[in-house]
This record gives C-alpha cells, structure tokens and sequence, in this order.
C-alpha cells in the first residue's frame, strides 16, 4: 500500500513539474469559475441544481428538457449545500485539463512537431483553450466545459481508434447537440468495431431512456422537449447568422487561428504524403468546425454559447499557427519560453478584462433571492407562485413555477400568486406592465411586484406541488414530422416502442 501510494505520489510530483505553467493557468481559471459562480446566478445552472435536488433529495421541481450528466453530478456534491456547487466547479475544471492533456497528447503523436516537445504543445493547446470566451460560458450555465471535455475523450479516441462511443454518450447526456457527431462512430474500417461502438453508445443513454419512458411514456421526452424549447417554440424569434459572433469567440486568438488555417488549406493542397497524419488531423477539426457553425446558422434563437464546441477547431488551428512562427523564426527553447510566459500574460489580461466585463452585468444584489426571502417572509412560500422567472427564484424556494403564456387574471381567478420583475421582460412575456397597477398589490418592492386576488388568504391560496411537467404530450407527432414522406412509419414504429 506505502508503495502504491509512493509511486502515486511521484507521479503526480512529475506531472506538476513538467506542465507547472498549465497548472498555473487552471488555478486561475478555477479561481474565476468559481468567482463567476459567487457573483451571478445563471438559469441552466439553477435548473440543473434543481434537477438534482429532484432525482436525489425529494427535490419538488424538474425540467424535463435538461439532459441528466450535469444534475447527476451536481447530486453527487449537494449534500455539502451550496459548496456542493463549488466542489463540481473545481472538479470540472481539473477534469477539463486531464482531457485536454490526453487529446493534445494524440494530436502531439500525429504532427511530430520538431521545434515543441509534447508538455508545451500540451500548455499551448490548453492556454487556447481556455481563453475570453470559455471564461464566460465554460462554467456559467453549468455544463458546457464538462461536455467539452467529454468531446475531448472522445476525439481522443477516435484518433487513437479506440472504443469512443462510451464518451459521445456521456457528452450527449450532458448536451443534446452532440447528438450530431453520433455519425463519427461509423468512420471505421473495422466493422466490429463500429458495431461495438453504437452498442456501448446505446447502453450508456439507455438508463436514461429507460427513465423517461417509466416516468414520461416515452423514451424520447427530454430530447423533444429540449428541441421543442431551443427550435420548434422558437421559430417566431429568428434571428440572423452574423459572421461577427464568430470573431467574438476567437478574440484575441484570431491571428494565430489564421495563420494555422493558412498552413494547413496549403498543406491540404499539396498533398504532401510526410504530412498525411496532420491533414488527417486538420480534416477532422475542420469538419467540427463546419457542424458547429451550420448547427449556430439553423438554430432560430442564436446564444453565442452554442459555438462553444468551436474553442476546439480554434484551439488547433491556433497551436498550429504558432507552431509554424516557432519553426520559421528558428526560435531556440529560452526563445519560446519566454514566449510562453508572454502568452501567459495575455491570457492574464484576458482574464481581468472578462472579469470586469462579467462584473458589469452582475447585479450587485440578487433580486431572486430577495425575492425568495419576501415569499418566506410573507408566509406564501407553501403556496402556488407563477414567475416569467420562475427557475431563478425557485432554486430558492421551490413553489415558483412557469408562468408560460397566462395571464395575469387566469392566477388570480385561481387563487394563484403571480410575481412581475419591474424591468426584466422575457421572450415569453404574454401581459402588459402598465396594468398591473389596476391589480391588487399583495406586496411591491423596487425590484418585483406580488399580484393577487383581493382579499387573499394564505389558507385558501393554490397550493405548492411537484411540477415535472414535459412541453409536448404528443411526442410521436412531432418525432414522425421530421421524416417527411416516411413520417407514418416513424409515428408507427414510435407508438410501438413507446407502448406501456
């Protein structure tokens, strides 16, 4: 057991010694993961948060919509509370330097770069990984960094060809959207290796279809519900592709990322056969690039954080392209270490401009949580709330539900508490502000207004329940619709495998 424990400990003591400037970055990194936590509450992280409390501790809300991984996780931490939160923070940022190393590590093995050695090509690809935009949506709504990093083992693999289907499962089951790259298990020469790829795929989702068949009817509700609120419900919001918001997720990193793009469309055109395996390489991060950005161009609803899947393309183009500024200056190792520790600076300042700029749109008190505190203060906290914001104050109170497309007089004809933010209208919004006045004011402060029936009661109000309602009730309809000519017989083979 000392052995074991000796031979660990060495291991680890080489590994912070040979990629001590990665280690630095993810202290950073981590410190302000969990700084943007502290400072502003997001809504996906909240739902998840709620998500978990419901699958593990008699939680009384759930979102259908939300893929499981991130809420499993977070349930694996909640018994510390609010620290829970903060523990799966630090656990995912170690977790996406661990991957990171592993795939840079592949594509370290493919190009063979003379001039780097594979801890600063490791450094290198981390630091591109990790800059303004992954700061600002890596960890805010709780689950894009972890799906990344299940993306990274899983082109690890597929680079490696070794058996990936395990980590596209767990990336699907973290976000729906890499359901598009299911396909890349079938690019094998070995057809049982294709087949033992699927299978793997599909028995690491099942628990979670088995789950929503037992619990929904259907073994595809949170997919659908999730394509229904992204896309389906969307439609009357379509917004333009502006080729700007690609910009804004290289920042800083665009001249490198050009130039390595540059090295490889030239390298592509030549066809050189001693560089058969970095064109292979650059094909594959080529291709996830187009997907990510043709996936941003169909969605209706365009948050920038549904390119961020695109930190990768960027990522290798960009080590590529400064790669090639090594190799053509000739630059000797204390040459590019002094580079590294250039780069180190600009990540620095990166980090503090992204730091201001999140301080900016943070409100310096949290109105959801005052609000929270009014409900229980009140003494309505066991009585039904509607709320365009509901998830928000919810995570507080748990009796805060969706106020969807009803109106004010439909709470209050049933005995419903309704709860306006003054200057915060959503997509969803369906009433007018300026009639709220005419309502009867349960209680108002500068930030939100309770509306209720006059002369409420707290005995006779609607009552909190468990809401784990789903969006859509005829999932085989709209699961058949997007067969076309053959969507009789999707909605057939639907409502056989779906029959209890």
């Amino acid at each position: 057991m000392k052995k074991l424990k000796d031979t660990f400990k060495n291991k680890a003591k080489g590994f912070i010694i040979e990629n001590y400037p990665a280690i630095i970055l993810l202290m950073l990194l981590t410190f302000y993961f969990v700084y943007q936590h502290i400072a502003f509450q997001s809504w996906d992280f909240s739902a998840y948060v709620l998500n978990a409390k419901y699958l593990f501790y008699g939680g009384t809300y759930f979102e259908t919509l939300r893929p499981p991984l991130a809420a499993v996780l977070l349930g694996l931490f909640l018994f510390l509370s609010k620290y829970g939160e903060f523990l799966y923070i630090i656990c995912v940022s170690i977790f996406f330097l661990f991957t990171t190393k592993k795939l840079s590590e592949a594509i370290y093995e493919n190009l063979k770069p003379k001039i780097i050695d594979k801890h600063q090509f490791m450094f290198l690809f981390y630091f591109f990984s990790i800059g303004g935009f992954t700061l600002v949506y890596g960890l805010k709504e709780g689950s894009e960094l972890l799906s990344l990093a299940l993306f990274e083992l899983f082109l690890w693999a597929f680079i490696k060809n070794r058996n990936s289907g395990i980590y596209i499962g767990l990336a699907f089951l973290t976000r729906y959207n890499y359901m598009i790259f299911i396909p890349f298990l079938f690019i094998n020469k070995n057809y049982k290796k294709v087949i033992k790829n699927i299978a793997i795929f599909l028995i690491i989702i099942s628990p979670w279809l088995i789950f929503n068949y037992l619990k929904f009817g259907n073994f595809f509700a949170s997919i659908l519900d999730a394509h229904y609120n992204n896309i389906g419900m969307r439609g009357y919001i379509y917004t333009p592709f502006n080729i700007l918001s690609l910009l804004e997720v290289m920042g800083l990193f665009l001249p490198f990322c050009i130039v390595g793009l540059i090295d490889a469309i030239t390298s592509l055109v030549k066809r050189k056969k001693d560089e058969f395996n970095k064109n292979k390489i650059s094909i594959l991060f080529g291709i996830i690039a187009v997907i990510t950005i043709f996936l941003y161009i169909k969605i209706p609803l365009k948050d920038l954080r549904y390119l961020f899947t695109l930190i990768l393309p960027i990522s290798y183009f960009s080590v590529i392209g400064i790669k090639l500024m090594f190799e053509r200056l000739k630059l000797n190792k204390k040459s590019i270490t002094l580079i590294l520790l250039a780069l180190m600076l600009l990540f620095m300042f990166t980090f503090n401009i992204i730091a201001i700029k999140t301080d900016a749109y943070t409100p310096k008190e949290n109105k959801y949580y005052n609000a929270a505190k009014d409900i229980e203060r009140l003494g309505i906290e066991n009585c039904e709330i509607l709320s365009p914001h509901w998830v928000l104050v919810t995570y507080y109170t748990e009796n805060v539900y969706p106020l969807g497309g009803a109106s004010l007089d439909y709470g209050i004809k049933a005995n419903k508490i309704t709860l306006i933010f003054k200057n915060e209208a959503t997509l969803d919004d369906r009433f007018d502000l300026n009639k709220i006045s005419k309502q009867n004011i349960l209680y108002e402060s500068a930030d939100y207004i309770f509306v209720s029936k006059e002369n409420f009661s707290i005995e006779r109000c609607s009552k909190k329940y468990t809401y784990d309602s789903t969006y859509l009730k005829d999932y085989c309809e709209k699961l058949s619709s997007s067969f076309r000519s053959y969507n009789k017989t999707a909605l057939n083979i639907c409502k056989y495998i779906n029959k209890r």
